[in-house]
């Protein structure tokens, strides 16, 4: 019976402990919440930044005339805030709410009835519901670099990158890849003209161990190439004007950078406008009026008039920018800043950074929801994306992450206990059992020794009588 019930305990403690492990691991990777409410962490304000740190009253480069503000997205870092960049506002500190789609996410678009986010994380493309913060999909795509989603929000077009040649094309009802197609090249940036009809994909060959950056038009009924454009050197970043006119080329040389104004009715470049070293970004108005290009070696944002294709404003101090992304009202840019890990809120009317929202590594692309609530950063070292509340410029929570660590603490803390008291319990059982089999043994002992003297006791008596 001892021997039953210590097997018993035994069976018991183990299939608790391994019970409490598997849910221990299962609910440290569950996926994010919906969010609800604002909570994001602590304001920590300017003032209160080390003296060395503190920032001037005004950006240097004041933006000449008004800029209705950008849309668009790519790549950068950001270092520590020189002394030349106003900061007026609050700086967020992060609690680490993030959706986790692992990889290495570079881009993000959003579709445009605002439900879904697609990010392309080098493998395959992840799809974030955006009510849930939850990502619903993940489809193969064999690649995934840059992303952009047709005006009618049925396709989403994604370049493979990394040496790829090729488009892929997923249906968003079904979140399937219904197509490849084959470009050739390097390619990079992808663009959808307004109207929907056309998809303009930015790639670089090498010709005579030369670099050669090309513009591939493709139709979306066949998807079939109808056309290229030799242009630039190294070419990456494509944005396209909202009359669909005009398409804006980043552009890398050996003389620095450049942007590229390519008339789509012609396909002829039409201009080349000088900015900053290393232009890894470009991204236009909701009116046409202003081009921004993000300058990421000369830590500057270059601001473009459309109306004569120059340069009206270099706004310098932000170490490296990368994706720019512009709010719905136009009030707005958001800046990814991959070296300081967080996301720069600028205010355009008065040319100032109002507020620092701390991410996940190295954010590189952004995006706002067509209702501008809120905007999605992807995290390129952390393979994560997060999700910052406009109204407020914090992350937004997600209840579950930190409800899913707490209840793994928990398990982890239940198995420590249940298996301690198994422990003891077993121990006394065993003890206990030893002490009965002894008392027992001792009586046996005592019946028998009783027996065989009273044995030859009665045995001797006969024999007296005999």
């Amino acid at each position: 019976m001892g021997r039953k019930m210590s097997r018993g305990l035994c069976v018991g403690l183990i299939f608790v402990i391994c019970f409490c492990s598997v849910m221990s691991v299962f609910l440290s990777v569950q996926a994010v919440d919906p969010p609800s409410g604002v909570d994001g962490g602590s304001f920590k304000n300017f003032s209160d930044l080390p003296k060395d740190n503190q920032a001037n009253d005004n950006i240097t480069g004041v933006i000449d005339g008004s800029a209705p503000g950008i849309s668009g997205d790519s790549f950068g870092k950001l270092d520590s805030l020189p002394d030349d960049v106003s900061l007026k506002g609050d700086q967020v500190d992060v609690d680490s709410t993030m959706v986790v789609i692992g990889g290495m996410p570079l881009d993000v678009a959003i579709t445009p009835d605002g439900q879904y986010v697609y990010v392309p994380n080098g493998q395959t493309v992840s799809v974030i519901k955006v009510s849930t913060n939850k990502v619903v999909a993940t489809v193969d795509t064999h690649g995934g670099y840059c992303v952009a989603i047709t005006p009618d929000g049925k396709y989403a077009y994604v370049t493979q990158g990394g040496g790829d040649d090729s488009v892929a094309v997923i249906n968003t009802e079904n979140k399937k890849v219904v197509a490849i197609i084959t470009v050739g090249g390097n390619v990079n940036g992808v663009a959808i003209t307004p109207d929907g009809q056309y998809v303009y994909v930015v790639k670089t060959d090498i010709v005579d161990k030369k670099s050669m950056g090309m513009i591939v038009k493709i139709d979306v009924v066949t998807n079939t190439m109808v056309d290229a454009i030799v242009v630039g050197q190294m070419t990456e970043v494509i944005v396209i004007t909202p009359n669909g006119q005009y398409a804006y080329v980043t552009n890398i040389h050996s003389m620095g950078g450049s942007i590229l104004v390519i008339n789509l009715g012609t396909n002829e470049v039409v201009k080349t406008i000088p900015v900053g070293l290393n232009p890894s970004s470009v991204a236009v108005s909701s009116d046409g009026g202003h081009v921004f290009v993000s300058n990421r070696v000369d830590n500057s944002i270059s601001i473009i008039s459309t109306g004569d294709n120059t340069v009206t404003t270099t706004v310098t101090g932000f170490s490296g920018p990368n994706g720019v992304a512009l709010s719905d009202s136009d009030q707005y840019v958001y800046v990814t800043c991959g070296r300081s890990n967080s996301i720069l809120v600028l205010e355009v009317s008065t040319n100032t950074v109002i507020s620092e929202v701390f991410v996940g590594g190295n954010p590189c692309g952004v995006a706002v929801t067509p209702d501008g609530k809120y905007v999605y950063v992807t995290n390129l070292i952390d393979g994560t994306v997060s999700v910052i509340n406009t109204d407020t410029n914090t992350i937004q929570p997600i209840p579950s992450a930190r409800f899913n660590q707490t209840l793994m603490i928990i398990c982890l803390i239940t198995t420590i206990i249940i298996a301690i008291t198994a422990f003891i319990v077993v121990k006394k059982y065993k003890k206990l059992e030893k002490n009965k089999t002894n008392t027992k043994n001792k009586q046996q002992a005592k019946k028998t020794i009783g027996c065989v003297i009273y044995g030859n006791r009665f045995l001797f008596l006969v024999r007296n009588r005999r």
